[in-house]
């Protein structure tokens, strides 16, 4: 399935709040200080909360110490890749099988007004390319 603009907002954040096991991200830009002037970055976080107190693991990768400490905000774990010159993945791992990947970042202009275009694709294993991808990242 493929997502322009607001359409993403709506079904990762429906994603998000059904998520059973865990959700693992890889984000470029993620304007969470900034949720307020942003409905749907508001309703993706407000959703990530509230996944991670029903006890979801949330684990989030970036390439900014200051998004990493503002992730660990949210009540999630988060680390600073430093190994890459610029970690520009957008990248949504939902219970290890659904993955959003695409142009979308986490703000008010790639959530409502930029033309972004990011897919989901649903695996049937968990011993996927996009989960072994991110575990390999995680623990180094």
């Amino acid at each position: 399935m493929i997502f322009l603009t607001k359409n993403f907002a709506n079904a990762l954040q429906r994603e998000i709040c059904h998520a059973q096991r865990n959700i693992k991200m890889i984000v470029f830009c993620w304007t969470i200080w900034e949720e307020k002037k942003c409905e749907s970055l508001f309703k993706i976080n407000e959703a990530i909360r509230y996944t991670a107190r029903r006890g979801v693991e949330v684990k989030c990768l970036t390439g900014s110490e200051g998004l990493t400490r503002r992730a660990r905000d949210l009540g999630i774990e988060a680390k600073c890749l430093t190994n890459f010159k610029i970690v520009h993945a957008k990248f949504f791992l939902i219970d290890d099988k659904k993955l959003f990947i695409g142009s979308h970042n986490l703000t008010k202009s790639g959530l409502e007004s930029n033309l972004e275009c990011s897919a989901v694709i649903d695996f049937t294993d968990v011993d996927n390319e996009a989960n072994l991808f991110f575990d390999k990242l995680w623990k180094n």
